[in-house]
């Protein structure tokens, strides 16, 4: 029953979000919604007050369920699925990313470290100035994976850029940038004094820091 909960939930919640639905809009009735889904009044009402929660819909008592969602606002929205997988990612990269930094610290070229520090920097110089920050922070930890000289562990990275960045999306919190940026800059700082073991507990508390976000954005929903 909970698969025929989310399923019906990111169908309606991708409706709204992409405009299928306009701000201002009626849904139809709960029974109405109930029948064209296939699905108990109970549960429909439940992703009903799902959705009014995030501030996609209002419900009326008397009057029914009205879209509230502005195209091109600033206020993020992810779906409970889309929670799901970012956390599965986070706590992958949790298993990887650790041991990356540390064998990076050891096996790196001076002219990899170079440009390791580079990208900290830079990204710590573009969340200074509130500027997008996505691509640098896909480059630095491509940039260790690849410093470990390990063809599977650039293999895998390379496979996972695509989801990286689809999960880039839904963290833009404020004072995130910040704190990934501080994270970098120490674990740049490990490799170049090649302190393996520091490179290697820097990266792991920056990835616990972003679960802790996801975590937090469960929790919420839930």
């Amino acid at each position: 029953m909970r698969e025929s909960f989310d399923n019906i939930y990111n169908s309606l919640f991708n409706d709204i979000t992409q405009g299928k639905i306009k701000n201002g809009e009626k849904l139809p009735s709960v029974s109405n919604l109930s029948d064209k889904y296939g699905i108990g009044v109970s549960m429909m009402r439940e992703v009903l007050r799902a959705l009014q929660s995030q501030s996609i819909i209002r419900i009326e008592q008397g009057r029914g369920s009205f879209v509230i969602y502005e195209p091109g606002s600033n206020k993020l929205f992810v779906s409970k699925s889309e929670i799901r997988e970012l956390l599965d990612l986070t706590r992958f990269r949790a298993m990887l990313e650790p041991s990356f930094a540390r064998t990076a610290a050891v096996q790196a070229f001076q002219t990899e470290i170079d440009m390791i520090i580079e990208s900290a920097e830079k990204m710590a110089d573009l969340a200074k100035n509130n500027e997008k920050t996505k691509d640098e922070d896909l480059n630095f930890h491509m940039l260790i994976a690849k410093a470990t000289h390990n063809a599977y562990s650039i293999k895998v990275y390379e496979e996972l850029q695509e989801e990286l960045a689809k999960a880039r999306k839904h963290t833009n919190i404020p004072g995130m940038k910040e704190k990934a940026a501080h994270y970098h800059l120490m674990i740049a700082e490990a490799i170049k004094t090649r302190n393996s073991g520091q490179a290697e507990m820097y990266m792991r508390s920056h990835l616990e820091s972003n679960e802790e976000l996801v975590l937090e954005m469960w929790i919420a929903e839930n």
